[in-house]
């Protein structure tokens, strides 16, 4: 008959022991802390949206990991904590902008904002004048 042989776990007694154990503990801790917010990619939150009297459109947020922003694949400025504020002049009508925070290991987040605005340009107003007025002159 075969013996079985048992295999006993000590639990660490002395002081050294446990103050090891603890420190692995810890550094593992710690090295998920640190490369949790690189598993996670980059993060995009818009905040703001509004249309200005003037007809244009400020879009505003925040980003974090994050090495470059685009709207409709132009470059967007941010700042060193990660917030912008861009203003641009869309078409009137339905609008779909689309925002893509890109991170240094090229992952993507993509977020799609759609609103209407409407003509209150003053160039399109008076382009509208001007083609109105030369059709009841013809």
């Amino acid at each position: 008959m075969m013996k079985r042989s048992s295999t006993q776990y000590r639990i660490p007694t002395s002081p050294l022991q446990i103050l090891l154990a603890f420190g692995v503990v810890l550094a593992l801790i710690y090295t998920g802390l640190v490369a949790l917010p690189l598993l996670q990619g980059p993060s995009l939150a818009v905040e703001g949206l509004q249309t200005t009297p003037s007809g244009t459109t400020v879009i505003s947020g925040t980003t974090m990991r994050v090495s470059a922003l685009t709207i409709n694949n132009l470059p967007v400025p941010i700042n060193e904590v990660g917030y912008f504020t861009v203003e641009r002049v869309f078409p009137s009508g339905y609008t779909v902008v689309v925002l893509e925070a890109h991170d240094r290991f090229k992952r993507v987040r993509t977020e799609q904002l759609t609103f209407i605005t409407h003509a209150t340009h003053k160039h399109e107003a008076q382009e509208i004048n001007e083609k109105s007025s030369s059709q009841e002159s013809n």
